[in-house]
């Protein structure tokens, strides 16, 4: 969501002015984003019905207005509220705990880091680039630690991972492969900022876990790879269409309180209604 977007830049200037050794007040950084926050809210809310029209230049129509469901936000006002209560919470259980300290100390500190270039958090698996973009990676008396923020409670799977326990089990191959860190030397820490308060968990990954992750990437790959030889198909083929996606091709949510987060939705929205 966009609220939750919100929440990780916040948290992301913030430790970056510590790493430095500077830290704007928390109040005059939020208000910093009250602003564009206000701006793209506006612009949003007033474009709301637009769904499957192009909207110009760089704005686009934020999350909480695109799928009009599962919205506790009413207004503006209640989201900034919101996120200005998150981070507030963050900065106690950040010195609480000494991570401005471990930051400052650390030989090695990661902060959100960028999609492309040099300084991604990346590794290579069978020619194909995966790219890890780290909410928080330091190092500290030879431990490797990622932390991942949450803005919504821990959730469960009758799979062997949860959907945030993938994301961290390919984080930690990220210094596995490219740095050459050791397994038993690093660790995820999930990190909830909840309705209700803050949850904490660890999460690392063994041999095992590792070639059970490796297996679900490359499935990704394959079918990745997939789409892309459709696509190179529908380019060749004639105009009966016969090599078009359709909509049987797609995976859908086991739950449709999950479209708030699939980026087919306006794929499948006609269906689902």
């Amino acid at each position: 969501m966009w609220k939750g977007k919100v929440f990780h830049s916040l948290v992301a200037e913030y430790l970056s002015e510590v790493k430095i050794g500077k830290k704007t007040p928390l109040s005059d950084l939020i208000n910093s984003y009250r602003q564009q926050m206000e701006e793209q809210w506006k612009f949003s809310a007033s474009n709301s019905s637009t769904i499957g029209n192009i909207i110009p230049g760089n704005a686009f129509l934020l999350q909480e207005h695109l799928y009009q469901k599962n919205i506790s936000e009413n207004t503006l006002k209640d989201v900034i509220q919101d996120i200005g209560e998150r981070m507030k919470r963050f900065d106690s259980w950040a010195e609480n705990t000494h991570l401005y300290t471990d930051i400052i100390r650390s030989p090695q500190v990661w902060i959100e880091s960028p999609t492309y270039g040099r300084k991604t958090t990346s590794f290579e698996l069978d020619g194909i680039q995966i790219v890890t973009r780290v909410d928080l990676a330091l190092t500290s008396g030879g431990r490797f630690t990622i932390f991942d923020w949450k803005t919504s409670a821990p959730s469960r799977s009758a799979y062997l991972l949860t959907q945030s326990e993938f994301q961290a089990a390919v984080y930690q191959l990220w210094p596995h492969f490219k740095l050459g860190v050791d397994l038993s030397n690093i660790s995820a820490q999930f990190v909830h900022f909840t309705d209700s308060g803050l949850k904490r968990k660890s999460f690392k990954i063994g041999k095992n876990m590792r070639e059970y992750t490796l297996s679900l990437i490359r499935r990704s790959i394959s079918r990745m790879n997939y789409y892309e030889q459709i696509h190179h198909d529908r380019s060749q083929s004639t105009l009966d269409g016969s090599s078009h996606l359709t909509l049987g091709d797609l995976d859908y949510a086991r739950s449709e309180k999950s479209c708030v987060y699939c980026s087919f939705k306006r794929v499948c929205q006609e269906e689902l209604e």
